[in-house]
């Protein structure tokens, strides 16, 4: 009873002046309306039913009310009349104020110009209104969930997803849109029906969220979707996390001569581990990777891998353990725990399960166990949605410690530090594109401008440019002090590079190089699910190159030269 008067004085206390009026008014016209007709039930032969329904035709002003003859001129009855003529003349004002100002909203929204659409009811999609906000952009959250309210530079849209609302929003005038539900098909559905309405590329930018990360590679292949920027969460952590403290600089840190990563708890983030390693970590002093994967339902799993990335052995080791940390029916015991590191020393645990109870659990247990036996300093990333203030860990590797925790996953400022919402999202791909252009014969179909790439093109740049580290610590570069400028890449203009200057008059250097962005394109195109034969196939993802740079022709090797060359050029650039 005491929590339901609380809730009464707080929202008498939250209304507005006009509304605490009507209020008054309705009340006083109820309570005299009702005691006058009362009084006159005898006299006038009314009964509880008449004397109710003459008490609320106050607030229309109804045929009783009409003349004083009708209440013998009780004053009662007069004070109700007033009461109600009031509150009604209110409330009436009120819903045309109230049409209105919905009225002009919907013509302000339809009109507004370089806004943010954002399609989604989760705590994801809010994440992303408030990070785009916090950029200083004016945000248009569709489908947003009940309780949500407008606020500065925000405003919601509780109906369900329909094109016509969205250009209510004025999507064709929109900056872009961020297509961020929970269902990887209905992103991908909604994605579509906005390009075939908006086919030129360059008038709107579309972002879907795909938390696969096979899909997320295979689905610019879709008819329809061409064109459209993928993105997930997982993704996007895994990134930020290894940009902050790249794979291979922590195996380098520890002595090893072979990169091995452990994922415990195989999801959509053990996925994006398992393809951002590869795509961000192969170096010319660490051999091939090696992954081990412990879940449960590792057959299973090695069975999935096998059918999405048939070729993936060629780039990488995988072992496969039935079995988790803690809190399982399958828990390993320490002696098989520590026996994972015996084909080689680990370089990084990854603990990724959606629970962050049970993925700090299973970390702080892993680290009980590893962090003092011998040969085993690597630290431990764990997934959490919050901040976990003891495992925030400054770029670099120079201050990791044994065992150490380093959390990420966290939604918080992750739009913001991925560059989402910023015009600067890819501004690394573009200046590697363009220095390839200026070196590219003109034969070459990515030889154009970065707007009219396709997004398969603009994402083989993306990849490129995320190897840019490792390719820089292979030339003997240390890059500790660039990682702490690059991870404020988007916040600034300026691109800083390390000094690197006489690359291209050295074959020396350059060979070395070529053959790891041979490797490393192997990678990517094996992620892809390309698979080698002897004639090249697009439709079946068949390539003659995946082989050994040895084996490449002389046109193929030229190729893999100019990616370096290309790389040294934009470092050259300053």
């Amino acid at each position: 009873m005491k929590q339901r008067q609380n809730l009464y004085v707080k929202l008498w206390r939250e209304s507005t002046y006009s509304t605490k009026i009507l209020t008054v008014a309705a009340v006083i016209s109820l309570t005299f309306g009702f005691a006058g007709w009362y009084g006159l039930r005898n006299e006038l032969g009314l009964n509880l039913g008449d004397i109710i329904y003459r008490s609320l035709a106050a607030l229309t002003l109804a045929v009783p009310y009409h003349s004083a003859e009708n209440w013998n001129y009780d004053w009662r009855i007069e004070i109700a009349r007033w009461a109600g003529m009031t509150a009604l003349v209110i409330g009436a004002a009120k819903a045309l104020l109230a049409l209105f100002q919905h009225h002009r909203r919907e013509r302000k929204l339809r009109r507004r110009h370089n806004h943010w659409l954002v399609i989604g009811s989760n705590a994801f999609a809010e994440q992303l209104c408030q990070s785009a906000k916090s950029d200083g952009h004016i945000v248009h959250w569709l489908c947003a969930p009940s309780g949500q309210i407008d606020s500065k530079h925000l405003y919601t849209d509780h109906q369900s997803w329909s094109l016509a609302n969205a250009q209510a929003h004025g999507i064709e005038n929109a900056a872009g849109i961020v297509v961020a539900t929970d269902d990887d098909a209905i992103n991908a559905a909604i994605a579509r029906e906005i390009r075939s309405e908006y086919h030129d590329v360059n008038q709107l930018t579309i972002m879907a969220r795909i938390q696969s990360p096979w899909l997320a590679l295979r689905l610019d292949e879709q008819e329809g979707v061409a064109g459209v920027t993928v993105f997930s969460e997982a993704q996007m952590a895994v990134r930020r996390q290894q940009r902050q403290q790249p794979a291979f600089l922590v195996a380098n840190k520890l002595g090893q001569r072979r990169l091995h990563i452990v994922i415990v708890d195989f999801n959509d983030y053990g996925e994006a581990v398992l393809v951002e390693t590869l795509l961000s970590s192969l170096t010319t002093d660490l051999g091939k990777p090696l992954f081990t994967i412990v879940d449960p339902r590792a057959n299973a799993i090695k069975q999935d891998l096998e059918n999405r990335y048939p070729e993936l052995h060629e780039s990488a080791d995988m072992a496969f353990i039935e079995g988790t940390i803690s809190s399982s029916e399958l828990v390993l015991n320490r002696t098989q725990i520590l026996a994972i590191s015996d084909p080689a020393p680990v370089s990084v645990y990854y603990c990724c399960h959606n629970n962050d109870e049970l993925s700090l659990e299973t970390s702080i247990a892993l680290q009980s166990i590893t962090q003092f036996a011998a040969g085993n300093g690597a630290p431990i990333a764990t997934r959490l949605s919050i901040e976990f203030g003891s495992a925030n860990v400054a770029p670099g590797v120079r201050d990791l410690k044994p065992g150490n925790l380093i959390s990420f996953g966290s939604l918080s400022g992750l739009a913001t530090d991925s560059g989402l919402f910023s015009s600067n999202t890819d501004v690394l791909a573009r200046v590697f594109h363009e220095a390839y252009v200026e070196s590219a014969d003109d034969n070459k179909t990515a030889k154009t401008d970065w707007v009219n790439l396709s997004e398969d093109m603009k994402q083989a740049n993306r990849s490129l440019v995320v190897h840019i580290p490792a390719k820089l610590h292979s030339m003997g570069i240390d890059i500790e002090p660039w990682l702490r400028k690059i991870n404020r890449i988007h916040s600034k203009n300026k691109i800083h590079f390390p000094n690197v200057t006489g690359l291209s008059d050295n074959t020396e250097r350059v060979e070395p190089l070529a053959i790891l962005e041979h490797e490393r394109w192997m990678a990517e195109r094996r992620l892809n699910g390309w698979i080698f034969g002897q004639s090249r196939d697009n439709q079946r993802r068949v390539h003659p190159d995946l082989v050994p740079y040895a084996q490449l022709s002389e046109d193929s090797k030229k190729y893999d030269r100019t990616m370096v060359m290309t790389l040294a050029r934009m470092l050259e650039r300053k």
